[in-house]
């Protein structure tokens, strides 16, 4: 699935007809993932996306950087302040959005090993994507 495809499928899940704002909570979304995974599954992520998003995995995963396990709290509450939501739960919202679409270009193999890594709360919410 290239970049447009995997943007068109998250617009309306996100509630906007505005690519950027859908490119910009990609983004947010897969960065914040990217940080609770081991450089070797950020990697292995990486190289199912296309290149908009297979470089910000790739480079996250060259930093060799340790996994930074992340409650489903805190990783929402990144989500709200780097995309200045206005609530929690729209952060909830787009991050689901983000998730759903996420298992639809990925492998179901790399979405389970993906899980496997997080905290059971956003596991949680990977898995009801």
């Amino acid at each position: 699935m290239d970049s447009g495809e995997i943007l068109r499928r998250l617009m309306p899940r996100l509630g906007t007809a505005d690519i950027w704002q859908a490119d910009r909570s990609m983004l947010v979304v897969l960065g914040a993932l990217a940080d609770t995974l081991s450089p070797k599954e950020a990697s292995d992520l990486a190289s199912q996306l296309p290149d908009a998003y297979h470089d910000l995995l790739a480079e996250r995963a060259e930093r060799a950087a340790p996994a930074q396990p992340t409650d489903r709290a805190a990783f929402l509450e990144r989500v709200q302040r780097e995309l200045s939501l206005a609530s929690r739960e729209e952060a909830e919202r787009v991050t689901a959005g983000v998730l759903s679409v996420l298992k639809e270009a990925v492998t179901p193999g790399e979405i389970a090993e993906v899980a496997g890594e997080v905290e059971p709360g956003l596991r949680a919410m990977i898995e009801q994507a």
